[in-house]
């Protein structure tokens, strides 16, 4: 399902189109409708966790097919953005932004849960070296492919 917004005046046009899914089946079902993005923005994309990796390989096969149009990927913690990127990087594309502490962040702390917690498996144990933290960040790092 899309939603299509759009603002036009006499100087600028805006069309913000928001589709829940994943980005592979958004671009075979309507990229006819709405045209190539000037952006893509995957907010927390899971991309590294063990059930959703799978679904990942279709989205960058695209993504290297689209290879001009930058996406942002942003994730809760360094670790995450991390291996974000070595998956990325592991598909065959570059980075255009290597993984960073986002400047557009948000800056009200949330507090932690294990689902966010960097690294953690699913027996909830944290593995050796990562501290632990109370707090995590919306869009705390991000990373850019193409462009």
């Amino acid at each position: 399902d899309t939603q299509l917004l759009s603002h036009r005046d006499s100087t600028c046009q805006v069309a913000l189109s928001i589709f829940s899914g994943l980005y592979h089946d958004f671009v075979k079902s309507t990229m006819d409708e709405v045209g190539d993005p000037n952006l893509v923005l995957v907010v927390h994309s899971g991309m590294c966790d063990a059930v959703e990796k799978s679904s990942w390989l279709a989205t960058l096969d695209i993504l290297k097919q689209r290879s001009n149009i930058p996406c942002v990927i942003t994730s809760y913690t360094e670790g995450e953005i991390l291996q974000n990127a070595a998956a990325i990087r592991d598909s065959g594309l570059e980075l255009s932004l290597e993984p960073q502490l986002n400047p557009f962040r948000g800056l009200r702390p949330h507090p932690e849960t294990p689902q966010v917690r960097e690294g953690m498996d699913s027996s909830g144990k944290e593995p050796e070296g990562v501290q632990d933290s109370q707090f995590h960040y919306c869009n705390n790092y991000l990373l850019i492919v193409g462009g």
